[in-house]
């Protein structure tokens, strides 16, 4: 592992496209050298949708685990607020934008549930109900056996708000919106029966809302000062900006 990779990038350098499997390496080493014996640690993964979180988490929890670590991941898109209050064919386009960034992730409800009880206690035992984007009508049961040695991987959008103070280590992934639009519409045509309505749906979701609202979210809460930026091409990874380890 190279020390450089995740400390501060050198300002006169053009970002480098830097391979998954080098900066996954070295994101295990970082979160290893940083656990906190007896004390779980908490790894936010934050990005616009189509950027790849819940893709990169589940391989740097299976790196993780292949170093012998207790692993956890929590997917933010498991407590969202209901449908109908995510949004509203009524909303003009600013009250769009605003309930995207405002009522999108249950702050609340995954505080109470998930990061509270692993920073005060410790722990999160059993069995929890949640709801999935591909159908939130019928909950589905997530099984937690998180304690002191677990390392907690939580991806989703709009985690630096008020939950800022709950990660250890913050990873944000920038992506052009464009290439967004294109890995968004091949995951959802996988599972549609309708490609050409879903690509309309797609472009005009990110246009509308998530673009807008990610640019607010940008203004009002500097997710930029995460510890770690990660720009996802086609070509690769390419490592925006890196806090090194403190003293």
């Amino acid at each position: 592992m190279s020390d450089n990779l995740l400390g501060k990038p050198s300002d006169n350098a053009e970002p480098r496209y830097t391979e998954e499997k080098v900066i996954i390496d070295a994101l295990v080493g970082r979160l290893t050298a940083e656990k906190i014996e007896h004390e779980p640690l908490i790894v936010g993964i934050d990005g616009l949708p189509g950027s790849g979180k819940s893709t990169f988490a589940g391989k740097l929890a299976d790196a993780l685990r292949a170093k012998g670590k207790k692993v956890a991941v929590v997917h933010g898109d498991e407590y969202l607020y209901p449908a109908d209050e995510r949004k509203s064919p009524k909303d003009t386009a600013a009250e769009a934008v605003e309930r995207y960034y405002s009522s999108t992730l249950n702050e609340e409800l995954l505080e109470d549930q998930v990061l509270a009880p692993i920073r005060t206690q410790g722990k999160l035992q059993g069995r929890h109900e949640v709801f999935t984007l591909l159908n939130e009508d019928v909950p589905q049961t997530r099984e937690y056996d998180i304690d002191e040695n677990t390392i907690v991987i939580v991806e989703g959008i709009f985690l630096y708000k008020r939950l800022n103070s709950y990660f250890d280590y913050k990873i944000l992934f920038d992506i052009d919106p464009k290439e967004a639009i294109e890995r968004a519409f091949v995951r959802h045509s996988r599972v549609s029966d309708k490609p050409q309505r879903e690509a309309y749906e797609v472009a005009e979701r990110f246009g509308r809302r998530y673009i807008p609202g990610i640019t607010r979210y940008q203004e009002r809460d500097e997710p930029h000062n995460a510890d770690l930026i990660l720009r996802t091409t086609k070509e690769g990874y390419r490592v925006l900006a890196a806090k090194s380890k403190p003293a």
